[in-house]
């Protein structure tokens, strides 16, 4: 439940970020094209349009036919060009990004399908030899070394004049090395598995070395992939999990050293996969307890990385391509890291691991705002600092406990960003926070206790909900819109309707829970009727439409109510309730009546 909780707090952030972002990209191309941006002007030599006029004469207007076109005219006067703009041809925004797959497809595709065909050729060789017996075991390992060797030279050999050939001999060579080591291992014992994976893990450093020597990000991220698969070579099976993790965290520093050197900070991302992959067995609880706690270290410090080098990428990277490696990281370290706790750790230390890691992730919070502009890095660190302090609550605490909880720890985040001026979309997202413990505490209100009084649980969790959104609706409301330049922001405003509607609710289960059931439904139809009337005044008076619109929801209410259960009241409440309403909805008449004379002695009093 908690590790849902969590996730669904990540995601809430994650989707208000993102369509935070995409809103603005919107308005932006708009203005753009309202404007008329991004048409390029061509312009046509100047004609004379009026032979030997006189200087001074005004020049010719353009007709409408003409129109859609821009003029200029010389200085004399006398001609006009015709600028033609073209918007499909020049546009920015029609430009469509190819695939960066089928791009690198086309390049030297046959090159590509031949090495494809080679690698065919040469697995049915070496069987049809085998099954000769034409090459020994120690030949036929010795051969495919040798093949990979060569294909490693050829492919450094050709990577200096044509860079992407290079990468496809180069790939292919360590490839082959790697089947022969595998082919070794499985069919004659020749090594053990770690001097299997030393050799394996060699060839990718000399492949990783290359493609930082010649600037290939492909290259790089192939030999990343061999270096991921490389234990399954060497029968993972028989690896010790502190050898396999170890080898896991040489691989992701050594991934880490080619982005701090080429900036690829695709890579990251790519070696957090690999990290996440190699822990689903520990996930699936395959691993036996002491395993299971050196695999939970090993995630720590896999996460602390990860943490580390996506902060400082961010810091010193900050154009759009890793502006998004970056956000995949930052979200995909939290997953990560909530996995790992919730499901290696034991009951006792999760709620401090989430605190610990609370601490850390704020801390990254507070770095990404202050030095960078990838706000989409900035709202997931926040959030799974957010979450990570709620995820230590709720494994502490747990009912209506842990909605009070939700709600002071909100409330405190909310209160705080506003009262250090903190931006409006971020202040208006973090109320989205509240989402959560409303929900929860729709249970407490639902709850069968209220039948026999108000003094539960159930019963402070819906007053605290209903002060807290009224308190900090009204808190947002006024602190937020100061500015008189921005347009409104009605977050606050929503809060406000949200905690009267609420109310209403509340009082309904108060009265019910002290009185009779008939007693408490007249006694609930009155307070509404005295709310909307009161709201409808108000409206009326101030031309406030929402005041208006509630105050018209309630009488709606009682009416309909009225006329729905008419039939199951006993006649005594039918007649009291009936009265008691009706003469609160003809006191209006008297109230809008004062109102109106008021309004004239004010007037006669100016004139």
């Amino acid at each position: 439940m908690e590790l849902l909780f969590i996730v669904v707090i990540i995601l809430i952030v994650y989707t208000f970020s993102v369509s935070g972002k995409v809103n603005k990209l919107e308005d932006r191309i708009n203005r753009l094209e309202s404007r008329g941006v991004g048409m390029d002007v061509l312009q046509t030599p100047q004609t004379s349009v009026h032979q030997g006029v006189d200087e001074g004469q005004l020049a010719p207007v353009p007709q409408a036919s003409d129109r859609g076109s821009a003029y200029e005219y010389t200085p004399n006067g006398l001609s006009y060009a015709r600028v033609e703009r073209s918007f499909s041809e020049h546009n920015p925004f029609s430009e469509r990004k190819p695939n960066a797959f089928w791009e690198w497809l086309k390049e030297d595709s046959f090159v590509k399908l031949g090495a494809f065909l080679l690698l065919i050729a040469i697995g049915w060789f070496v069987s049809y030899a085998f099954m000769n017996n034409w090459i020994g075991p120690a030949g036929r390992i010795f051969m495919g070394l040798s093949l990979g060797v060569v294909l490693l030279v050829m492919g450094v050999w050709r990577i200096q004049t044509h860079g992407h050939q290079g990468g496809i001999f180069t790939a292919v060579g360590a490839t082959t090395i790697m089947m022969t080591l595998f082919a070794a291992r499985e069919l004659y014992d020749f090594f053990t598995p770690v001097s299997a994976l030393f050799v394996m893990f060699m060839t990718v450093v000399f492949v990783a070395f290359v493609s930082v020597r010649y600037q290939r990000q492909a290259l790089a991220l192939a030999g990343l992939v061999l270096a991921s698969i490389a234990p399954l070579f060497t029968s993972v099976q028989q690896l010790e999990i502190s050898v396999l993790f170890t080898y896991l965290l040489v691989v992701i520093l050594g991934s880490l050293w080619v982005v701090a050197v080429t900036g690829w900070s695709r890579l990251i991302p790519v070696s957090l996969f690999i990290s996440f992959m190699y822990s689903l067995p520990s996930f699936a609880g395959q691993l036996s307890e002491g395993d299971r706690d050196v695999a939970v270290i090993f995630s720590f410090i896999f996460v602390s990385i990860f943490f580390i080098a996506n902060i400082i990428s961010i810091l010193r990277r900050v154009d759009t391509e890793h502006m998004h490696n970056h956000s995949t990281t930052a979200l995909g370290s939290a997953i990560f890291l909530f996995i790992w706790i919730q499901t290696a750790v034991s009951n006792e230390l999760q709620s401090l691991l989430y605190v610990a890691w609370a601490l850390v992730f704020s801390v990254g919070t507070y770095l990404v705002h202050y030095y960078s502009y990838n706000r989409t890095a900035f709202f997931l660190y926040g959030g799974t600092s957010v979450a990570l302090l709620a995820a230590a609550t709720a494994a502490e605490l747990s009912g209506p406990a842990l909605t009070i909880a939700f709600l002071f720890e909100i409330s405190a985040i909310v209160i705080a960003s506003a009262a250090l001026h903190a931006e409006r979309s971020l202040v208006t997202r973090l109320c989205w926070l509240y989402v959560v413990p409303v929900a929860m505490s729709l249970e407490s209100a639902g709850s069968s206790k209220w039948f026999s009084g108000i003094w539960h649980w159930d019963f402070f969790v819906v007053t605290l909900t209903i002060i807290t959104l009224l308190l900090v609706g009204v808190l947002i409301h006024t602190e937020v819109n100061k500015s008189e330049d921005e347009p409104q922001n009605k977050t606050g405003k929503y809060m406000i309707v949200i905690g009267l509607v609420y109310l209403t609710v509340w009082v309904w289960l108060v009265l019910h829970a002290l009185f009779n059931d008939e007693s408490g439904t007249t006694l609930s139809l009155i307070a509404y009727t005295i709310a909307g009337i009161s709201l409808y005044v108000q409206g009326k008076r101030e031309d406030n439409k929402t005041y208006l619109i509630g105050g018209r929801c309630l009488i709606a209410f009682v009416v309909f109510w009225l006329f729905i259960n008419v039939m199951s009241m006993d006649i005594v409440g039918r007649i009291i309730t009936f009265c008691i309403v009706g003469v609160l909805l003809m006191s209006t008449a008297f109230i809008r009546k004062n109102n109106k004379n008021e309004i004239e002695s004010v007037n006669n009093q100016e004139s």
